[in-house]
């Protein structure tokens, strides 16, 4: 810009000094200037003796007159050149810098548009900033909360376990205390352990009814510490019931009730879907309990060496699909173990080993369906495998045996009675193999056979009471010796029906 400041004006005093010279130039060609350029340049007198005269005078003039007229159009020519080119470089510099102002121009544009881009990547980036600070302020508040509401569950559960050692009414008031810790547990471990608590009150040594003949303030103990328990029962039934979405559900949570003495209350309607649950040893004394209408759809559910000395344990229209239920080795010396009317869909309910000595276990219009069950689970079955029947009564009357497997191999019949009456053998496998019959009736009077297996192969001792005479079905197996000779060999060692035996077969 500096060496353009001062070419500007360099043009124009060429241009004047041009015009100078050919102003100069016309002077001197029109004017004295000729005369003087012929006597003092080219050295001819034309004043005083012996100057030109005439035509000669006029000649040597005009001569001089063109060249000066050819070194006045030279220098007008030079003057016109040099301002031409000067114009023309003018006109360059002038292009080129609009050119680099149009390409300062473009160049501002992109950077005003580069900061439009960076002051939009920079809101976003601020707004995002912005998003997780109060994110993380949220979580920081949501956390603090948590914290606080662990501290006051903290100390709401120690509260409520304190509570448990005191007085039956300060017990209660435990009770419900721990199933409100539970229903406002965070987590699911927390859930747990509040069950886990219950479960071990219900587990503490605790005697049966002391009857009426003890100290009436005893009596009044026993039933206040009782409604402690029944209430604990009724509490984990209420969330047993609860849907599995539920968030104050107990689906699915371990209950340990081993060697619990259980003499009244119940979970009617359960449902046992995962997990484990635990009455191995326990005692049901007393009343009676109830798992009527209980869903086993899953888990594992045990009695194992349960004793059932109650009135009544009722599983009556109880599901069996899909959980391993357990009663080996189970008791029954008294009342009543109820399946009546209960499905027996998938899954497996084992008794085997148990021993019926006194008691009743019914399964009156039970259906067995044996459907396939879990992967990895045999189809519904049913075993008494390895039973001993001492006495009492085991009854499957006007039941369904539709599918599935009914297990008696190797069971031990020496009292009571078996009875099958106007129960319908339509595909399921009943298996006496190897079992042993000394004393025991057993009686399928009335009982269809249609499909399914009925099979005493290997069986030892007398022929049951009410088997088809001829012909023998061919869904029954008999060993050689209970095959009938004659029709009135049906009813060897004049064993009396059940229902004259047993009239309460139920």
């Amino acid at each position: 810009m500096a060496a353009q400041s001062w070419k500007k004006p360099l043009a124009w005093a060429v241009a004047v000094i041009g015009a100078a010279a050919g102003l100069a130039v016309l002077f001197t060609l029109f004017g004295p200037g000729a005369a003087w350029w012929v006597e003092h340049v080219d050295g001819v007198p034309l004043r005083g003796g012996g100057a030109l005269q005439g035509k000669d005078r006029q000649e040597v003039l005009d001569s001089a007159r063109g060249r000066l007229t050819a070194v006045g159009t030279g220098l007008l020519a030079a003057a016109a050149i040099y301002y031409t080119a000067a114009n023309a470089a003018s006109a360059r510099r002038t292009a080129r810098a609009a050119q680099e102002t149009a390409t300062a121009a473009q160049a501002s544009v992109q950077a005003a548009q580069d900061g439009v881009d960076v002051a939009r990547a920079a809101a976003a980036a601020s707004e995002a900033a912005q998003l997780r600070t109060v994110a993380l302020t949220e979580r920081g508040h949501r956390e603090m909360h948590e914290l606080a509401e662990r501290g006051q569950l903290g100390d709401r559960f120690t509260a409520a376990v304190a509570h448990l050692d005191g007085a039956p009414a300060l017990r209660l008031g435990g009770v419900y205390a721990l199933a409100g810790v539970a229903d406002d547990a965070p987590t699911r471990a927390l859930r747990q352990t509040c069950v886990d608590v219950l479960c071990a009150y219900l587990r503490l040594p605790y005697e049966p009814d002391p009857g009426a003949e003890a100290d009436p303030a005893a009596v009044r103990e026993h039933r206040a510490l009782r409604e402690v328990r029944r209430t604990v029962l009724r509490l984990i039934g209420v969330h047993l019931r609860l849907p599995s979405d539920d968030p104050r559900s107990w689906q699915g949570l371990d209950l340990d009730l081993t060697d619990a003495v259980l003499d009244g209350g119940g979970l009617e309607g359960a449902h046992f879907t995962a997990g484990r649950v635990s009455f191995n040893g326990a005692v049901f004394a007393g009343e009676g309990f109830s798992f009527a209408g209980a869903r086993f759809l899953g888990g594992v559910v045990h009695f194992v060496g349960a004793r059932f000395e109650s009135d009544l344990v009722n599983f009556r229209g109880a599901l069996f699909d899909g959980a391993e239920t357990s009663f080996v080795g189970a008791r029954f010396d008294r009342g009543t173990a109820s399946f009546r009317d209960a499905r027996f869909a998938s899954g497996s309910v084992s008794f085997s080993g148990a021993v019926v000595d006194g008691g009743t276990v019914s399964f009156r219009g039970a259906r067995f369906e044996g459907r396939p069950g879990p992967p990895g689970r045999p189809p519904g079955a049913v075993s008494f495998a390895g039973a001993r029947f001492l006495a009492g009564i085991v009854s499957f009357r006007e039941a369904r045996l539709i599918g599935g497997h009914v297990d008696l191999r190797d069971a031990a019949f020496r009292g009571g009675a078996l009875i099958f009456r106007n129960a319908s053998f339509a595909g399921s496998f009943v298996d006496f193999q190897d079992s042993r019959h000394d004393g025991a009736v057993l009686d399928f009077g009335a009982a269809s056979f249609a499909s399914g297996r009925l099979d005493f192969t290997g069986a030892e001792g007398h022929r049951p009471a009410n088997l088809p005479d001829t012909p023998v079905p061919q869904i029954v197996g008999l060993p050689p010796d209970w095959r009938p000779a004659r029709p009135e060999a049906a009813r060897p060692g004049g064993a009396t029906p059940p229902d004259t035996a047993q009239p309460n077969s139920d």
